[in-house]
């Protein structure tokens, strides 16, 4: 995964040197200097925030948004959207220490990251130094039941600690808690239809409807 090591070149550079890329701006500078460049990338650190209006207050400040914006997920996502032409990007950083004090915030984080990905011109918002991998195949040729199934996408599509195991969550998660892979490919599928044929069902059908919802060139593919 040489992508990962390239992502974390934002986050290894503030521990080396304690400055941000030129690219970059901190938050402090992006609230000064008003509307940002379609190229930058906004950084924000909500690692000090504990509450669902501390992390939106965090994305206010950092992006110059209107106070306003801060009163609600759907007003900040409104605000977001219609701020994103002024920004190439956004990282988030203490993202893992905000899911541990407060995981509705952190998973709308997450829902965030996904609607800047469905615009047209979508904007990349990344949490900590994690970035999502380019593909993943994901083998269920030794699945038997679905709760085996469940752990298998638990674990290789990166789901939280608190999944689940259950097709609501499922659909929760790949909708709002965890960014897909750009190619995501699954073999053993023809076993998967003979030992668990409802499941595979309505996971291959939960999948196609969120991958036609979503405005980035995303591939999924089912092979035997």
């Amino acid at each position: 995964m040489g992508a990962a090591e390239n992502s974390n070149e934002l986050i290894a550079g503030l521990r080396n040197s304690g400055h941000l890329p030129s690219h970059c701006v901190t938050k402090s500078e992006a609230a000064e200097s008003g509307p940002c460049g379609k190229g930058v990338v906004v950084l924000i650190d909500i690692s000090g925030e504990s509450t669902e209006s501390g992390i939106r207050s965090a994305f206010v400040r950092a992006l110059g948004l209107p106070s306003e914006a801060g009163r609600d997920w759907s007003e900040l996502t409104d605000a977001l959207v219609e701020a994103s032409g002024r920004f190439g990007g956004i990282r988030v950083v203490g993202w893992n220490r905000a899911n541990e004090v407060c995981p509705e915030g952190a998973a709308a984080v997450t829902c965030l990251s996904r609607e800047l990905g469905r615009l047209s011109d979508p904007v990349v918002l990344t949490l900590d130094g994690s970035v999502v991998p380019d593909e993943v195949t994901v083998d269920l040729g030794s699945v038997s039941t679905p709760w085996e199934l469940h752990r298998v996408l638990k674990a290789e599509l990166g789901f939280p600690g608190f999944y689940g195991m259950n097709w609501d969550a499922f659909w929760d998660a790949i909708t709002g808690l965890v960014d897909l892979p750009t190619t995501l490919r699954f073999t053993g599928w023809r076993h998967l239809e003979e030992t668990c044929p409802r499941d595979a069902g309505i996971m291959r059908e939960m999948l196609e409807e969120d991958l036609a919802a979503d405005r980035r060139r995303r591939s999924l593919s089912f092979d035997d």
